[in-house]
């Protein structure tokens, strides 16, 4: 398991669905290259944030609470942040979580020595052969701090990292924000002056604290001090956990300063009205070189179509990034941005499981029948590449047909790609737009812009003309396409209209002329 995921394991658990909406927009990778968090309580906590399908914190209250933390002076907080990068720092979590702390079983050998100690002091007034009480008190007391010793040295550096996260939970409790408005006691005074005996500096300099050392063999400070501390830890595990989001979200806000330093950002609106979503200029902050593209729908589903490699599966990745990154963090990688507030699920990579007896087709339909149902627990915003290439030409209309007219009838927005101009006209209904394609140098190439209409002319066939295929083979797929566009069209004259493809699907009626 990763170290940013132990919270994310902890306190929620992704179904595979979501994840394999997760895999499809590259959001891991995304995640990656956004995370500017100063400590590792952060970067659990951001990567929490982003994976969870639904938001555990609104947007609203995000904004908010950028406005308000990003104005003030915390650099006394960041400087404490940046010194928790360690590797036991990611496993704090699951110290306070699992309360693995242990005390080792003295009570009884150190509330003995304790009793001979002090008789021994008050006989010496009577006889001096009290003083043998005093020294077997010293070695029960010797015997018991080195078994404690060793079970405190055992997780030396995890309590370390827990007296850091201990130093960050008292600053950070007098941090205001929205998202957290119960109010967090801090510990008490007491409690804290006893978690620097559990601080890096202290515990590297225990050996040149003769006078401590001294102390340690008369009286067992070492197991009251110890006892007392994990007494402490695991009765206020809730407090603890419940301090340790405050960190992490105080440390994503301040990432999101740095996205926004780093990135052009926008901050978005959202409207749950359908149709209503609107990116402006956006960008896939994944590519270095990015292209811009405004999305300004007018109806509430679309398609769309473009060359290959044209950049279709791209745009498509770059509306659910913005979406969910809008959502999540209220910023948008664009100048301008319009989104809903509906969870986003996506059909872009599908993979067969040979040792799983599970085909490429079959998961094809059984990704796109999970997406329908979820659309019937909860409306979703449904982005979909291309389907069932696999299939013959007609069944691939067919089933693509019924697919996406169903999850249009179900979903709050729909956006699609196709490159079958017969799919196309059975949707009059959809926005319709493609990647234009323009001349540079006397070479085709893709512009990259996302204009209204469709454009599906030799797609294919330019491609493999561009990427160097040999003119035998360009020169019989050209003959051959001509040869079938011209078949296609001596058998509509003939036949005139054989059917009415609209009126398949949308009566029950189907008429023939001859």
């Amino acid at each position: 398991m990763k170290n940013e995921q132990r919270l994310f394991e902890h306190l929620v658990k992704p179904n595979l669905f979501h994840t394999q909406t997760i895999l499809d927009i590259n959001l891991e990778e995304l995640f990656n290259k956004i995370d500017y968090t100063s400590s590792a309580f952060g970067r659990q906590f951001f990567y929490k944030h982003l994976f969870e399908k639904h938001n555990s914190i609104p947007t609203d209250i995000i904004q908010n609470d950028f406005i308000q933390l990003s104005t003030k002076n915390n650099s006394g907080i960041l400087k404490e942040l940046e010194k928790c990068n360690n590797e036991d720092d990611y496993h704090v979590i699951d110290s306070i979580i699992n309360s693995k702390h242990k005390f080792p079983n003295t009570t009884t050998v150190s509330l003995f020595s304790t009793i001979l100690l002090i008789i021994g002091l008050l006989g010496l007034i009577i006889h001096f052969s009290f003083a043998i009480l005093i020294l077997i008190s010293i070695t029960l007391n010797v015997r018991s701090t080195s078994n404690c010793e060793k079970s405190f040295h055992e997780q030396i550096n995890t309590y370390c990292a827990i007296s850091r996260f201990i130093n960050l939970a008292y600053l950070v409790s007098d941090v205001k924000t929205n998202a957290f408005k119960k109010e967090l006691k801090k510990p008490r005074s007491r409690f804290l002056r006893l978690n620097f005996l559990f601080s890096e500096s202290a515990i590297y300099n225990y050996a040149s604290k003769s006078i401590f050392n001294l102390i340690r063999i008369i009286i067992p400070i070492d197991r009251i001090a110890y006892k007392y501390y994990i007494t402490h830890l695991n009765s206020n595990t809730d407090y603890y956990i419940h301090t340790f989001q405050k960190i992490g979200y105080f440390d994503l806000i301040n990432s999101i300063v740095e996205i926004q330093n780093n990135y052009q950002t926008c901050i978005p609106m959202f409207n749950d009205s359908c149709g209503n979503m609107k990116i402006i200029k956006g960008y896939h902050p994944l590519i270095e070189e990015y292209k811009t593209h405004s999305y300004i729908p007018v109806k509430k589903d679309s398609i769309i179509t473009g060359g290959i490699m044209s950049g279709k599966s791209t745009f498509l990745k770059q509306i659910a990034l913005n979406t969910i990154i809008g959502q999540k963090l209220g910023i948008c990688f664009a100048s301008e941005a319009f989104l809903p507030t509906f969870p986003v699920c996506t059909f872009m990579n599908s993979t067969e499981n040979l040792l799983g007896g599970v085909s490429h087709f079959y998961s094809h339909l059984t990704r796109m029948k999970n997406i329908m149902q979820s659309c019937l627990k909860e409306k979703h915003i449904v982005i979909i590449d291309n389907t069932f290439k696999s299939a013959n030409s007609s069944e691939q209309v067919a089933i693509n047909y019924g697919i996406i007219k169903e999850i249009s009838k179900l979903s709050h927005i729909l956006v699609t790609t196709s490159d079958d101009d017969n799919l196309i006209k059975l949707f009059p209904n959809f926005n319709l737009y493609h990647i234009n394609r323009t001349n540079f140098s006397d070479k085709k190439t893709y512009s990259g812009e996302i204009v209204g209409g469709t454009q599906l002319k030799n797609n294919t066939i330019d491609a493999a003309e561009e990427l160097g295929m040999p003119n035998s083979v360009l020169e019989n797929a050209k003959q051959l396409h001509q040869h079938i566009n011209l078949h296609r069209k001596k058998a509509h004259s003939c036949c005139g209209s054989l059917i009415n493809i609209s009126s398949l699907y949308n009566n029950s009626s189907i008429i023939l002329e001859s």
